[in-house]
């Protein structure tokens, strides 16, 4: 028997679940399972629970039932009386390209947009005979392993389409797997929200855990929610996965108070040390922050996308003086070449890409120009001037290239100079806004840094939501500090190389 794909089907509403507690209070007929051969938990659906065995699939039995999820009469389970090579295909810390999969036993495939998350798994190809194509597409021919897993002719309804939500690439649950799946040794995947929010994952313990975080070059310190952090998240609406040190083996205790204050807010709660791995790049006894109350962030953190902040400043400006993520993995020779770079996609809602131990060149059209930094605390360079024209709004100022700042910030007498030039009009929440009919004719604005010109169109420094056409300049006065932030908004026009042992940047226009 198959699964069928048509009608209510929120398997997507339960895999959105990453907490035990959620997924038992969800209201979708939810389970919480331990994947036995692959040692993880996930929240899935009662009914498709009941298709796989105790030895795959280990779930307490619940009373509630979701809507019918398999078509009459299908009754047959997966056979695990022999030998279910799951374990032998889907080995997320190896076998992780078409090729691997094809030489990992005779019996494993490579199956595409597996559950509808839009990527490719090795698994055992007769799964296919139990999944409609909707759910999991393997590799032609299918080949059928040794233990010969029992289903019948029967198909389901396979040319139906499947419920939209599965088709809509369920982000969290993405994400989640990519980093355990799809990374490369060097480059972590950099997923758009809303041209707000850029975040990637980081696995931290052992076993270990994924957590989205911002990778922010305005700060320096790794923190993520820890289990019973206060204002972290909103259940079953926007979920944050939590971090438990009882859960860790190799978790250390410290014990030192760990706040923060950022331009939006603060974080506190106390120093850990573990061992984490962010694209390949591990490192071991890093310090890093267990968040127990993030009120001070606000809703953009309680419903935001991200669970944490990974810090690519330096060690200078780190709280209670740990050392950085990145500069630990140079002292302890996880990457070559103490160098980082930002790609940000760019077209809205493009993945971007952070590449760590050197730079990508295929990201970027014609030369990188190397700049020197004025003080190795943030990444902050020297400013020639900011034009528009031939007229100059400032000149011999300093500013922060901050990948963690949406916008671009400066000193608000500027903004506002700048912001009458082009037409932008402050709304009543202090945002400046513009004409959306008049964008294309508004002019250019052009930072020189060390004599070269980086020149942002309205099409980059205008962003639309919601009907309205945002001006990315905001106004904010550092009382002692760099005058200008240089957010997302020009980091997605010009890729930016960071280097750690050189105190230098690069830019060049990304491709």
């Amino acid at each position: 028997m198959k699964l069928a794909a048509n009608g209510d089907y929120p398997i997507i509403e339960c895999m959105s679940n990453l907490e035990e507690n959620d997924c038992d209070g969800s209201e979708a007929g939810c389970v919480w399972c331990s994947a036995v051969p692959v040692g993880m938990n996930v929240c899935i659906t009662s009914t498709v629970a009941s298709f796989f065995p105790s030895t795959m699939l280990d779930c307490p039995t619940v009373s509630v039932e979701p809507e019918t999820q398999i078509e009459p009469n299908a009754q047959s389970k997966i056979d695990a009386s022999e030998d279910i090579s799951l374990s032998d295909c889907w080995n997320l810390e190896g076998d992780d390209t078409e090729d691997d999969c094809a030489r990992a036993t005779d019996s494993c495939g490579w199956c595409s947009d597996t559950l509808g998350l839009g990527l490719s798994l090795c698994i055992p190809e007769s799964f296919e005979d139990y999944f409609p194509d909707s759910l999991v597409t393997c590799a032609a021919p299918v080949l059928l392993p040794k233990s010969s897993l029992r289903g019948s002719e029967y198909k389901s309804s396979d040319s139906a389409p499947a419920n939209q939500k599965l088709l809509d690439n369920l982000a969290t649950i993405k994400r989640r797997a990519l980093n355990s799946a799809l990374f490369s040794e060097d480059d972590v995947t950099v997923t758009d929200y809303m041209n707000a929010q850029y975040y990637g994952l980081v696995s931290i313990g052992n076993p270990s855990k994924s957590f989205k975080v911002i990778f922010d070059t305005g700060s320096a310190n790794l923190w993520v929610p820890r289990v019973g952090c206060s204002h972290c998240g909103i259940p079953i609406i926007a979920p944050k996965t939590k971090y438990d040190p009882d859960h860790s083996s190799t978790y250390e205790e410290d014990g030192a108070v760990f706040e923060i204050t950022y331009g939006s807010g603060s974080v506190s709660g106390k120093f850990g040390m573990e061992t984490l791995d962010v694209g390949g790049m591990q490192v071991t006894n890093q310090r890093f922050g267990m968040i127990e109350d993030a009120g001070g962030l606000g809703l953009a953190y309680l419903a935001g996308k991200f669970e944490g902040i990974l810090g690519l400043g330096f060690s200078s400006i780190s709280i209670d003086g740990a050392t950085t993520v990145f500069e630990n993995a140079i002292s302890q020779k996880s990457i070559e070449n103490p160098q980082f770079a930002f790609w940000l996609g760019t077209k809205d809602g493009e993945d971007g890409e952070l590449t760590f131990g050197g730079y990508d060149d295929s990201k970027f059209v014609g030369d990188l120009h190397w700049v020197n930094l004025v003080s190795a605390t943030y990444w902050e360079i020297a400013l020639d001037s900011i034009s528009v024209g031939t007229e100059v709004f400032q000149s011999d100022t300093t500013g922060i290239v901050d990948s963690g700042t949406s916008l671009i910030t400066g000193p608000t007498s500027v903004i506002k100079e700048l912001a009458h030039e082009v037409g932008a009009k402050r709304s009543l929440l202090g945002q400046y806004t513009v004409d959306c009919t008049q964008t294309d004719s508004l002019p250019e604005v052009v930072f020189t840094i060390d004599g070269t010109d980086y020149n942002l169109s309205s099409k980059e420094y205008v962003i639309e939501s919601g009907g309205m056409c945002l001006f990315a300049f905001m106004a904010l006065d550092i009382p002692s500090g760099p005058a200008w932030i240089l957010g997302d908004v020009f980091m997605r026009k010009y890729y930016t190389v960071f280097d750690v042992a050189e105190k230098k940047v690069a830019f060049a226009t990304a491709v």
